[in-house]
């Protein structure tokens, strides 16, 4: 059985995307006029308005978080959709509740069915750390992270007292840079939704940081 993440057996080396298998896309239980590839090809199954022809591949295009996306059409109805997506629910299956598709590799433009899966949001977060490429999450969602909503709440809290960066810097165990950056809010910008609103100075002695 092959193994996620790695090429079929037999075609672990160039060129065995010359082997790809196309099939039908289907969209909203719905059949539209294209085919996508085990590879991450899109391309019209049918012919179509504005000169378009059967076997025509669909170019992909990057999204601002650097997946690939196509734009479709079908009967007057525009969708766009990133490619993982449109493998992983042709190649793989009807996503789960609550899953969303993993690039196994980390390399979200390698949109091969053997290099997806469907995975929990938390799984997909685990799996960036231990790839190295969650440097983007911010907030207590960064396991680097020093700081916690609390702790931010708190900082601001006690600056507007009186109490100095430096002092705050030493109570926090945190460079003086990363109390500037939260006191002029470059950092920790926007607390999520669900949290609570501060609460931290009950847990806190004032005095000691002061």
């Amino acid at each position: 059985m092959d193994t996620p993440g790695t090429p079929p057996e037999g075609l672990e080396t160039p060129p065995w995307d010359s082997f790809e298998e196309w099939r039908p896309v289907t969209l909203d239980g719905a059949p539209w006029p294209y085919e996508v590839s085990d590879v991450g090809r899109v391309r019209r199954s049918a012919g179509g308005s504005n000169r378009t022809f059967a076997g025509r591949e669909r170019k992909a295009f990057p999204t601002r978080k650097g997946y690939l996306r196509v734009d479709l059409w079908n009967d007057g109805r525009a969708k766009s959709i990133d490619v993982h997506c449109l493998v992983a629910l042709t190649f793989i299956g009807p996503k789960p509740a609550r899953h969303e598709v993993n690039h196994i590799d980390g390399d979200k433009t390698n949109n091969r069915s053997w290099n997806l899966e469907w995975v929990t949001r938390g799984g997909n977060i685990r799996h960036a750390f231990r790839k190295g490429l969650a440097k983007g999450l911010k907030g207590e969602r960064n396991n680097a992270a020093k700081l916690t909503w609390q702790a931010v709440d708190a900082i601001r809290s006690l600056s507007a007292s009186g109490v100095s960066a430096a002092k705050l810097a030493s109570r926090f165990g945190v460079h003086n840079g990363t109390v500037r950056a939260v006191l002029e809010s470059r950092t920790w910008k926007r607390k999520p939704a669900t949290m609570a609103g501060a609460s931290a100075l009950a847990d806190l002695d004032t005095a000691s940081a002061a």
